[in-house]
């Protein structure tokens, strides 16, 4: 007798309506709270959450390096790849170097017979800014005339060795010139060579311009051509000297390239292997299942006792 009622009462109280009597919590209630959290997860499971983690990512690589553009009048010529004046093919060239690279540090030195000095950034936009401006503002943007690629140089080499990281390489932009001539600027430029060599700076110079020589053009504030450039009542007209860009490039143990594409900065660094900072890359793992199972379970536990 005793027996069969302990089977009863324990039956009873497994069933929803006795178990409901010691809760706090009505039946009603249970049911908004099981809807409400099952709801949260799913909320959370559409934000599409990951899990980081860098410590077991791949390694890529990226560039630090500085830009030195020759900003003088003769780059103005418009005779770079696709019909684009010398200093707009390398101002293209180098942000195509910074879609390459976008965790890269890249400085930026402009310079004629005066130089402009940009600390290496991460902040890319901010460099492409500045070299338009040059372009498009060259008569308020530029101070100096000529070109002074050793004392460009020279302020690449201090910035680098005040720096607390590596740089890969120095880019020299330039159509060349009497300044770059082995006889005008060697004496004077083995110090520099010598401090960039012992810094293992790699030194890239990269030729912009034609052959044939051209006019260059000057423009009014509305972009109208209203003719060239004379220097004592005469047109100007102005060359690639790519003998002296290679004579400097081989006296300074670096690498000499002619513009002809503008992908042409990121094929050197690529094949000379001047990409040498690793970046860590982050592994993630998508943690949407763990939201979704615990929003499955919940609606599972709330429609169990109206299946049964």
């Amino acid at each position: 007798m005793v027996d069969r009622f302990q089977k009863t009462a324990i039956a009873r109280f497994g069933r929803w309506q006795t178990l409901s009597r010691f809760s706090k919590f009505s039946k009603k209630t249970t049911t908004a709270v099981a809807i409400t959290l099952s709801l949260v997860f799913l909320t959370l499971a559409a934000a599409e959450p990951v899990l980081s983690s860098s410590e077991n990512g791949t390694t890529r690589r990226t560039l630090n390096a500085i830009l030195l553009v020759d900003v003088s009048r003769s780059m103005l010529a418009e005779d770079g790849p696709g019909g684009a004046s010398r200093l707009e093919a390398g101002i293209l060239a180098i942000e195509k170097l910074f879609e390459a690279y976008p965790d890269g540090r890249f400085g930026l030195v402009i310079y004629t017979d005066e130089v402009t000095v940009y600390p290496p950034t991460f902040d890319h936009t901010a460099l492409s800014f500045i070299l338009r401006d040059v372009l498009e503002n060259y008569s308020s943007a530029v101070r100096g005339e000529g070109s002074d690629p050793i004392t460009a140089l020279n302020e690449a080499g201090k910035l680098i060795k005040e720096l607390p990281y590596t740089v890969d390489a120095v880019f020299l932009i330039s159509d060349g010139g009497k300044s770059l001539s082995p006889i005008d600027i060697h004496p004077p430029l083995a110090p520099v060579l010598k401090k960039l060599k012992g810094l293992g700076v790699h030194l890239v110079v990269i030729g912009v311009g034609g052959l044939i020589p051209a006019a260059i053009p000057v423009y009014a504030d509305d972009g109208v051509l209203i003719g060239y450039h004379q220097y004592q009542g005469v047109v100007v007209y102005t060359a690639l000297s790519e003998i002296s860009l290679k004579s400097f490039a081989d006296g300074t143990s670096g690498r000499y390239l002619r513009l002809t594409d503008t992908n042409d900065l990121v094929a050197i660094a690529r094949s000379e292997n001047l990409d040498s900072q690793p970046i860590a890359q982050e592994s993630t793992t998508s943690l949407v299942w763990l939201p979704v199972t615990i929003s499955i379970l919940l609606t599972a536990l709330w429609l169990r006792p109206r299946i049964s």
